[in-house]
């Protein structure tokens, strides 16, 4: 599941590499900030009969807070009991080791060249209650350095 345009792309570098896409694989196209998770799947082959582990890994800082919110509440109403979802998130400058300030100065500006603005940030000692209000069960959060 990512972004048409983003999916678009990765075809693009399968048929490029010649390599060929496993018949196991489905692509899912969903913009998170137009449509929910649960509008892009009912349209695939998931199944809500078992439980489903959703990778959103290098996504979220990418999306709005309401997006991600929005994305979090769908899964959370939607995926079968026993599901899992494994996300990273970017954490404000200000809450950064001060060995870390460089490089998340450097980061948005060069995904901002890229046309990809980083747009939402958390902070981790509230986040994790905010995704655990909307139903979820939190196993580990971790720091930028874990």
């Amino acid at each position: 599941m990512d972004h048409p345009a983003t999916q678009a792309a990765k075809r693009e570098l399968l048929a490029t590499k010649k390599l060929a896409e496993p018949e196991t694989l489905e692509f899912i196209p969903c913009d998170f900030e137009k449509e929910t998770l649960a509008e892009a799947l009912a349209g695939s082959t998931y199944s809500r009969e078992k439980p489903a582990f959703f990778s959103w890994m290098g996504t979220v800082p990418y999306l709005s807070r309401e997006a991600v919110f929005g994305t979090l509440g769908s899964l959370a109403g939607f995926a079968r009991p026993g599901s899992e979802i494994v996300f990273d998130y970017l954490i404000p400058k200000e809450l950064l080791a001060p060995e870390d300030i460089g490089v998340f100065e450097m980061t948005p500006k060069f995904f901002s060249r890229r046309g990809e603005p980083l747009l939402s940030f958390f902070d981790p000692r509230r986040f994790p209650g905010e995704v655990c209000g909307l139903g979820f069960e939190l196993v580990e959060n971790l720091s930028p350095r874990e």
